[in-house]
C-alpha cells in the first residue's frame, strides 16, 4: 500500500506540472504559440514525411521558432536544442544563395537532430503526460569534495517505455565531480538501478552522446542501462542510487566547488529509437567547508571622507564560502586597530561605514582572534576628488542553461557578493 500510495503521489505531482500550462493557457484563452505559428507547427505535426536534405533546413528554422516560443513558458528545454539547429540556418543561407553548404558540416547529424526534436516537441505540445517525471531523495546541501549517496526515480508517464528503450545518465561538462561508473562496485560514484516492476530488468548499455552533457567535441560514451524482460507502464518506476556503498564504494564524490543547482541529468528513451527525451531535472545544492583562509576586499580608489565598505570572506580549501563556526576577526588599517566583528556563522561579511580622511594608499589587514588566520587587502587609493575609479567584473561566465553549473540568478549573487565585483 505504501509503494501505490508513494507512486500515486508522484502521478498526481507530474500531472499537475505537466498541466499547470494548459490550464493557464485555458484560463487565459491564448495559445503559446501565435496563430500563424500554430498552423505551420500542426503541419508539421502532421507530416509524416521522414526529414531529408531538401526539407531539413525549414523543418529546423521552423523548430527554432516553436522552441522559443515554448521556452517563454518556464517549460523544461532540452539543453542541446539550440546548438543543434544551428547547422539550419547555415544550410537555409547557402540554399538562398545557391551554392553548395560546403562549410554545414554533417547534413545526417541535422536531420538526425531535427527528428528527434520533432518527436520530443510533438510530445510535450500534444501529449506532455508521456514525459517521465524525474525526482530525487534528497536536494542536499552537500559539502564540496565529499562522498554522499541520493537517488533519482524515473516514474514512467502515460506512455509505455518499451522494451529496448534506456535511460542514458549524463552530467554537465564542468562538474569536477566523480563521473557515475557502474563497472565496480568497490570504487568512487558507483550507480545501481532497479524498478518496481518485478518483469522488468535494465542491462549495463552505454551511450555515445555529444553536446552539453556529453562530448562537448564529439561522442563520447555515457553509462546507459537497457531495458528487457517487460514493457514499463505508467506509474512504473526505476531508482538510481548514486554512490551506492553496499559493495564498498565511499559513495558519490561532490563537485569541489559550491553550486546553487547542481544536476545529474537523466534522459529517457521510451521507443528504442535513439530519440532520447529531456524531463525537467531535480538539482542539489552544494555549499563550502570548514574555514582554511580569510580574504579582505575593498574599493580599489575612495574619496576622501567618503563611506565605502569592507568584505571579509571566509574560505574553504577551494575558495569557497566557508561553513561552519566562524571566528570573530580584528580589522586594523596600516596597522592601526579600527574595528571587530564577533564570531559566528556567517562566512561573508560586509564592514560598513568605513571612511579614510588622508589621502594615500591604505590596506586593511584582518586577522582572526585566535591569530590562526590573517589576511591583507587589496591597496586603497584614497585622492581628495579622484578623477577615475576602478571597476572589477566578470565579462564571460557559463551557467547550467549550457555546459556551466549553476542558475544564472546564482551567478549574479556570487558575482555581487563572494567576488565583491561592481559588474559581471
Amino acid at each position: 500500500m505504501k509503494n501505490r500510495a508513494v507512486i500515486a503521489l508522484a502521478l498526481l505531482i507530474s500531472l499537475l506540472s505537466v498541466f499547470s500550462l494548459r490550464m493557464l493557457t485555458a484560463q487565459s484563452g491564448r495559445d503559446y504559440l501565435t496563430p500563424e505559428l500554430r498552423a505551420q507547427v500542426n503541419r508539421l505535426e502532421a507530416d509524416t514525411q521522414p526529414t531529408n536534405a531538401r526539407n531539413v533546413a525549414d523543418r529546423g528554422l521552423l523548430l527554432w521558432q516553436w522552441i522559443n516560443a515554448y521556452s517563454l513558458t518556464g517549460g523544461h528545454l532540452p539543453v542541446n536544442a539550440t546548438q543543434e539547429l544551428g547547422q539550419a540556418f547555415v544550410f537555409a543561407d547557402a540554399a538562398r544563395q545557391g551554392t553548395p553548404p560546403a562549410i554545414a558540416g554533417n547534413i545526417s547529424n541535422l536531420i538526425a537532430n531535427v527528428d528527434s526534436l520533432i518527436y520530443e516537441f510533438r510530445l510535450r505540445d500534444k501529449r506532455p503526460g508521456a514525459i517521465p517525471l524525474v525526482t530525487a531523495s534528497t536536494a542536499g546541501p552537500f559539502a564540496a569534495s565529499s562522498h554522499v549517496t541520493l537517488t533519482e526515480t524515473v516514474t514512467i508517464g502515460d506512455m509505455a517505455m518499451k522494451v529496448g528503450g534506456a535511460i542514458m545518465l549524463a552530467r554537465t561538462l564542468q562538474n569536477d565531480g566523480g563521473p557515475p561508473q557502474m563497472d565496480d562496485p568497490k570504487a568512487d560514484n558507483y550507480v545501481t538501478v532497479r524498478t518496481t516492476n518485478s518483469k522488468a530488468r535494465f542491462v549495463k548499455n552505454a551511450v555515445e552522446w555529444a553536446g552539453m552533457h556529453g562530448g562537448f567535441r564529439g561522442e563520447q560514451p555515457n553509462p546507459g542501462f537497457k531495458l528487457e524482460g517487460a514493457d514499463l507502464q505508467p506509474g512504473d518506476q526505476v531508482v538510481f542510487t548514486y554512490g551506492d556503498r553496499t559493495g564498498g564504494s565511499a559513495g558519490l564524490r561532490m563537485p569541489s566547488f559550491s553550486n546553487d543547482e547542481l544536476l545529474h541529468p537523466i534522459y529517457v528513451d521510451l521507443e528504442d529509437g535513439g530519440k532520447f527525451l529531456s524531463p525537467a531535472w531535480p538539482s542539489f545544492r552544494v555549499i563550502g567547508n570548514g574555514l582554511t583562509a580569510v580574504r579582505a576586499t575593498a574599493p580599489s580608489i575612495a574619496a576622501s571622507g567618503e563611506k565605502f565598505e569592507l568584505a571579509v570572506r571566509a574560505e574553504d580549501d577551494h575558495w569557497n564560502r566557508a561553513t561552519g563556526q566562524i571566528p570573530g576577526w580584528e580589522i586594523s588599517l596600516n596597522g592601526r586597530p579600527v574595528r571587530t566583528v564577533p564570531a559566528g556563522t556567517e562566512g561573508l561579511v560586509v564592514v560598513k561605514d568605513l571612511q579614510i580622511d588622508q589621502p594615500g594608499t591604505y590596506r586593511f589587514g584582518v586577522r582572526s582572534v585566535d591569530g590562526k588566520y590573517t589576511a591583507t587587502s587589496n591597496p586603497v587609493w584614497v585622492e581628495q576628488n579622484p578623477a577615475q575609479h576602478i571597476y572589477w567584473g566578470e565579462t564571460h561566465a557559463h551557467s547550467g542553461f549550457s555546459e556551466g553549473m549553476g542558475t544564472v540568478d546564482g551567478f549574479y549573487k556570487w558575482a555581487r557578493e563572494d567576488a565583491w565585483l561592481d559588474f559581471g
